[in-house]
């Protein structure tokens, strides 16, 4: 009996060797078929000037931190060593990839579920800086590690950390140790202190977080951790780690409009990257001249707004919130300002929109569809739609019957679902796709509350309000105007033109319900501005936590410029989700209040103008716009179709109620009747066909809200109509 189970763990160990074997093999095909056609490129390694020239929009250069490459002999080598401990403390052990660190990496990974774990060496880091896209692919990876290992045969250890030590960025448009010690701390590299040289180490994780510039605390806390990894592998004593996590950090006076810009020229090389096709490392060798939208003072008042206290609440953590804002040109398309305090690669980073989705892939296209108009009548009331979606209203408020403009106005979730779903989802997409967003393939009626899958970026957001801004013309924004290459020959030049998406009438009907809105609606921060703004909000809550958020948003526009204001949580974790008292509605929409005024300040922008085809008519319930073309097809519709307009006292449309429907209504809390003369007292254990013949005058009126509807006190009724 022991035999044949002996050949059966034999076959068993044989056929795993045989799979393993196989495994081996194809993942080496597959390394090899994805990394054969990379190669190292010398120039993008180690440039010895940092020679590519940007200008801003008036066509002046601007200081982008380049030059003054460093030999590795010149390099203290404490720096060296600093950087070696927090980055990569086998540097000069390993043959370009560091085993046991990916081993560390993959454990603490499955260890703690968050597959966050870093496992790059210094070989890797500088080949992914200077060779590689920064996307995260499986390829991308394959990539990196074979230049990583063909880095470590072609060049010394020295030369790697030389090229690595040069290539670094520090934020505020710095790169290299040399530029970075001086425009830090106004020193030659051999005058750095122990302490100087750990600050340097600390910042290049991510400038925005742990520059001293930016965020003291964070660099003194980030500064320790490489002081003590450094006494760790014996590069330091202890009496010199004490004396240096003892020492102040002392800034040479930078120039504050190096931090300010730095959102913007991170931003100007990835879009440059993406144009080009080229890494940015090699970007920073190709000798090109960029010209660019950016405005200096418009920036730096993107940079007050933004970092003003009084708008940057504390949640229960104490953590404040993650902000951004971006501000573009309506004439020609071009990104004057951009600000955030991480750093991130704006074409990448993605965020759901929330409301402030709405104007832009429901109510616009079903204005286009002819499906609405700003005063068609809808009921903003509980309920549930196809596949049991049942999205509430903020605070489980309802309007119950009332009109697309205030629907938009007070943001209400029900009609916005209500009018996607007469809209389609399919119809939205494909508008959707006329302005170069796409959605996922699981986005349905979500779509109309901003909760997509993906998300969008802040350039796509922003570009849909610029597009309404522009009276239904749309045009992708960016940061660069033009790129020259090294010869001076033109490479690329942002275009003017515009795709038409939606009518002038279309856009004004958007338009003039989002003027409302911020006078009035969620926007009524921005009421005070002596000058006209259209404005919608957005509020996004935590996917783990309804009661937290992760996501406010103020989009507004005038004649001049569109401005996106974001405050959030770019980690979303429930530890650093915003403070209850964020909302779209609430911080950013001040911060937007704070930018336009000072944006503006004894310049105001002209008003928006009513397109020729717009018609303002008065109807029962106030006076209100409409196509002028079409206002005569509207008077011949039947009764029934919810497009009628009340465009005088004697056309309405009647819609039949049932008794229960009608008492609801009188006695909802929003709404009261008077003038009922003839209206009988309702009562539950009646049959309602008594009332059936019953002519019945009456007139409902909002208390706190102009009424949807008002039904002339004269006309009689029969069987009870209102909508």
């Amino acid at each position: 009996m022991k035999k044949p189970k002996k050949r059966l763990v034999k076959k068993i160990l044989y056929s795993a060797c045989l799979i393993f074997s196989v495994l081996i093999t194809l993942s080496a095909a597959i390394f090899w078929n994805m990394s054969a056609k990379v190669s190292l490129d010398r120039a993008a390694l180690a440039p010895p000037e940092y020679d590519v020239a940007v200008y801003d929009t008036f066509g002046a250069p601007i200081n982008t931190g380049g030059g003054s490459y460093v030999k590795y002999a010149n390099i203290p080598k404490r720096l060296v060593l600093a950087f070696v401990s927090i980055e990569d403390k086998r540097f000069f052990k390993h043959n370009g990839i560091d085993p046991i660190r990916i081993a560390g990496a993959i454990k603490n990974d499955v260890k703690t579920l968050s597959f966050k774990e870093g496992a790059s060496t210094i070989n890797q880091q500088l080949v992914k800086n200077s060779q590689l896209s920064h996307e995260k692919t499986l390829e991308r990876k394959i990539k990196e590690i074979k230049l990583a290992l063909e880095l470590d045969k072609k060049y010394s250890k020295s030369e790697i950390m030389e090229m690595y030590l040069n290539g670094l960025y520090f934020g505020g448009g710095i790169y290299g140790v040399k530029p970075a010690a001086a425009g830090f701390f106004g020193k030659e590299l051999s005058e750095l202190s122990l302490s100087e040289c750990a600050v340097l180490a600390a910042v290049v994780k991510n400038p925005a977080r742990y520059s001293p510039i930016r965020d003291l605390k964070k660099s003194y806390e980030r500064r320790n951790l490489v002081l003590r990894l450094m006494a760790d592998c014996g590069y330091a004593s202890a009496d010199e780690v004490a004396a240096a996590r003892a020492e102040k950090i002392a800034l040479a006076g930078k120039i504050r409009s190096e931090t300010e810009r730095e959102p913007y020229i991170g931003a100007v090389f990835s879009e440059a990257a993406k144009i080009t096709g080229l890494s940015v490392g090699s970007l920073r060798a190709s000798g090109y001249k960029i010209y660019t939208f950016y405005d200096a003072e418009k920036q730096r008042i993107l940079a007050d707004a933004l970092n003003n206290e009084k708008y940057l609440a504390a949640n229960s953590f104490g953590k404040k919130p993650d902000v951004m804002s971006m501000l573009s040109d309506n004439h020609d398309g071009g990104i004057n300002a951009f600000y955030a305090d991480a750093a991130f690669n704006i074409y990448g980073l993605k965020r759901r929109p929330g409301s402030a989705a709405k104007p832009l892939f429901v109510y616009a296209p079903a204005f286009k569809d002819g499906i609405i108009t700003p005063s068609s009548p809808i009921e903003d009331v509980k309920k549930t739609f196809e596949n049991g979606y049942s999205p509430s209203n903020y605070k489980d408020k309802y309007e119950g019957l009332t009109t697309v403009r205030n629907a938009v106005k007070h943001s209400s979730n029900v009609a916005a679902v209500d009018i996607l779903g007469k809209l389609t989802v399919k119809r939205c997409k494909e508008f959707a796709a006329e302005m170069n967003v796409r959605f996922s393939d699981a986005d349905n009626l979500n779509i109309a509350l901003g909760g997509l899958t993906d998300g969008l970026t802040p350039i796509e957001i922003l570009s849909g309000y610029s597009m309404l801004a522009n009276g239904g013309n749309y045009r992708p924004l960016g940061f660069i105007e033009r790129i020259y290459d090294g010869g001076g020959n033109l490479i690329y030049k942002k275009s003017r033109s515009f795709k038409r998406v939606l009518s002038e009438e279309d856009a004004y009907f958007m338009t003039d319900i989002l003027l409302e809105t911020s006078k009035s609606g969620t926007a009524k921060f921005l009421s005070g501005l002596p000058f006209s703004v259209a404005s919608k909000t957005g509020t996004v809550a935590n996917a783990d936590d309804k009661r937290l958020n992760d996501d406010a948003w103020n989009l507004s526009y005038t004649t001049c410029h569109s401005l996106l204001v974001w405050q959030g949580n770019l980690s979303n974790s429930a530890e650093n989700a915003l403070a209850n008292s964020v909302t779209g509605g609430s911080y950013p929409t001040l911060t937007a209040a704070e930018i336009l005024t000072a944006l503006y300040c004894g310049n105001p922008p002209a008003d928006f103008t009513e397109p020729p085809g717009i018609t303002r008519v008065k109807t029962d319930g106030g006076t209100e716009i409409f196509k002028t073309n079409a206002l005569p097809e509207l008077r011949e519709l039947p009764p029934s179709d919810p497009r009628k307009l009340f465009l005088s006292e004697y056309e309405y449309e009647l819609r039949e109620l049932s008794f229960s429907e009608l008492r609801g209504l009188l006695e909802s809390p929003g709404l009261y009747s008077r003038e009922r003369r003839g209206l009988p007292e309702f009562e539950e254990d009646k049959n309602f066909a008594e009332y059936e013949k019953t002519e019945i005058p009456f007139r409902l009126e909002a208390r706190e809200r102009p009424a949807a509807v008002i039904l002339p006190p004269h006309k009689r009724v029969r069987r009870t109509v209102f909508y």
